[in-house]
């Protein structure tokens, strides 16, 4: 059951999790997982670009204070990356752990 609901989450167009064949407990908690999933991956996606539009501008840096900046708001940004793929992870955990719960 863990797989069935794992390959769902990857798939971007899985709206409709009634299709999966999962008990009403389990869909109505893997529907809670699924809209805090796409929360983290949006604003994951989101750092993702500005991280790049920061990297950009830091390579057109005319001068040293500008990419010395830049790279300060990018370190800081690196650093909130990493807290949001172990946001991620950590879903993936509480997920098959709730499920499992569930299930038992």
């Amino acid at each position: 059951m863990i797989d069935v609901i794992e390959s769902a989450a990857y798939d971007a167009k899985s709206v409709d999790l009634s299709s999966l064949g999962l008990p009403g407990d389990v869909t109505k908690l893997v529907t809670k997982h699924f809209i805090e999933l796409r929360k983290i991956t949006k604003k994951l996606n989101q750092a993702v670009e500005d991280k790049k539009t920061l990297e950009q501008m830091r390579n057109k840096a005319s001068t040293e204070s500008e990419r010395k900046t830049l790279n300060k708001e990018i370190l800081e940004l690196t650093k909130a990356l990493t807290v949001m793929r172990n946001n991620k992870i950590e879903w993936h955990a509480r997920l098959k752990l709730e499920v499992s719960q569930l299930c038992d």
